[in-house]
């Protein structure tokens, strides 16, 4: 199961403690205790509930319930316990129905931009050739996690430490086009419901993956600079029913031209 860490509090506050997401997963595995202590629990935005001060290198933010305390909460999942799961998800603020979960065998993987501290990286490298050694990434070392306000606890705890690069254009082309739910098929299905059909050149595809790559989009990226290439074609649809929409690399970068990078990597 996939959860986000801005969702949970620490114990005592409202909103959903952490082992709210253990309950979530032995939903998904049809509340089977044995599935569930066998299962995966994908935990994105790790780095939104990091504890840092207003004097923090970073320069961020102090946090407050969602921060440090749900980093001291997840301590007790990951170290591997058998802990008191509720059996409602939507009710689990009501203290009945609950049953025991081993977490021992249960797979956390935790996920985060940690923007500022990328940024701390990019700044490091000046001058010429400063792009190339962007791109590859040095690894970040504890150090800096727990300076940016990951407990040294909670990271002695997830063994395992990666730090991704960025995607290609090629591997963008591939999150564009290739799921059985990609964005292609999305807006293609969409446009046949008004009777329209959409022909989305190669070309015109490569055109959306660069501007994704030369603005720093990464592949959230490409829905909002579809949507923004598309508007006009989707707002003429329901007229043009019957119709080919071509939609060629000319027609992809007049529009292109006139998107506001910045404004789309802050949505």
């Amino acid at each position: 199961t996939v959860v986000d860490a801005t969702e949970y509090t620490e114990a005592g506050y409202y909103g959903k403690d952490v082992e709210v997401m253990v309950a979530e997963l032995l939903f998904k595995s049809g509340h089977s205790i044995d599935a569930t202590e066998r299962g995966i629990i994908f935990i994105d935005e790790i780095d939104k509930i990091a504890r840092r001060s207003g004097s923090s290198r970073t320069g961020a933010g102090s946090r407050v319930i969602g921060g440090e305390g749900v980093q001291q909460a997840l301590l007790k999942l990951l170290e591997g316990r058998e802990i008191f799961v509720p059996l409602n998800v939507t009710q689990h603020w009501n203290k009945h129905d609950f049953v025991q979960v081993d977490t021992s065998d249960i797979l956390f993987i935790c996920a985060g931009t940690f923007t500022d501290l990328h940024q701390a990286q990019i700044d490091k490298h000046v001058g010429f050739g400063a792009e190339g050694r962007r791109q590859g990434g040095s690894r970040l070392r504890v150090k800096e996690l727990v300076e940016y306000g990951m407990l040294a606890e909670l990271l002695g705890r997830i063994p395992v430490q990666v730090q991704l690069s960025e995607l290609s254009a090629n591997e963008l082309y591939e999150v564009l086009t290739a799921p059985p739910d990609s964005l292609v098929k999305e807006y293609r299905e969409a446009l046949k419901l008004d009777g329209v059909d959409l022909d989305l050149k190669d070309d015109a595809l490569r055109s959306v993956v660069q501007y994704a790559v030369d603005k720093r989009l990464g592949a959230r990226g490409l829905r909002s600079i579809l949507e923004e290439v598309l508007a006009d074609v989707l707002f003429e649809a329901p007229e043009r029913r019957g119709d080919t929409v071509v939609v060629d690399r000319a027609f992809c970068e007049a529009r292109l031209s006139k998107l506001d990078g910045a404004a789309l990597r802050e949505e």
